[in-house]
C-alpha cells in the first residue's frame, strides 16, 4: 500500500505550518494518510447503554421530517457512530457490489486534504495575526488614554496645590 507523507512544523504562535514555509524549525510532525481501516475486534456494545445526545435527537427529527421514515434517536445515534466504521469494515469490502477507492484515488484525495489543511492553517494564522495586531492597537489606545488621564489628574492636583500655597 502506498501512502502519502507530508511534513509539518510546530509553530507555537500559529499552530502547524508546512515545512515548505519554515525549514528552519527542527521539530516536525509527519502526517501519514492511508486508506481507512477498521478494528474488527473492538467491542462496540457500549453504544447500547450510551444515551443519545441532542444531536441524535435532532438528526432523528430531521430524517423523519425530510423522509417520513420513523427513526428513534437511539437508532440515529448508532447509525451515525457506526456508519463510517462499516465503510472501512471487511464486511463491507466483501460485498458483491462493493466499489471501494483504489490507492491512486485515495492518494489523490490525500494530497487534496493535506493542501486543504495547509490552507486552513494559513488562514487561521492570518486571522490570529490580525487579531493580535488589533489587540495591540486597542491596548496602545487604552495606555494612551490612561496616560492622558493621569497627566490631567496630575496637572489638576498641582494646580490645586499651587492654589492652596498662594
Amino acid at each position: 500500500m502506498t501512502t502519502l507523507e507530508a511534513q509539518w512544523t510546530k509553530r507555537p504562535e500559529t499552530g502547524w505550518a508546512s515545512t515548505a514555509n519554515s525549514r528552519a524549525d527542527e521539530s516536525y510532525k509527519k502526517e501519514v494518510i492511508t486508506m481507512a481501516t477498521f478494528d474488527e475486534n473492538k467491542d462496540y456494545t457500549y453504544l447500547a447503554d450510551k444515551a443519545p445526545s441532542d444531536l441524535h435527537e435532532a438528526l432523528a427529527a430531521f430524517i423523519i421530517d425530510k423522509t417520513g421514515v420513523e427513526l428513534t434517536a437511539k437508532q440515529a445515534q448508532v447509525v451515525w457512530l457506526m456508519g463510517s466504521k462499516f465503510q472501512a469494515s471487511q464486511k463491507n469490502k466483501e460485498r458483491e457490489n462493493y466499489r471501494g477507492l483504489d490507492e491512486v484515488t485515495c492518494e489523490k484525495r490525500s494530497i487534496h486534504m493535506v493542501q486543504a489543511g495547509k490552507e486552513s492553517r494559513e488562514i487561521i494564522a492570518e486571522r490570529n495575526s490580525a487579531a493580535a495586531a488589533h489587540e495591540e492597537e486597542v491596548h496602545a489606545k487604552r495606555v494612551a488614554a490612561a496616560t492622558k488621564a493621569a497627566a490631567t489628574r496630575k496637572a489638576k492636583k498641582e494646580a490645586k496645590t499651587a492654589a492652596k500655597a498662594a
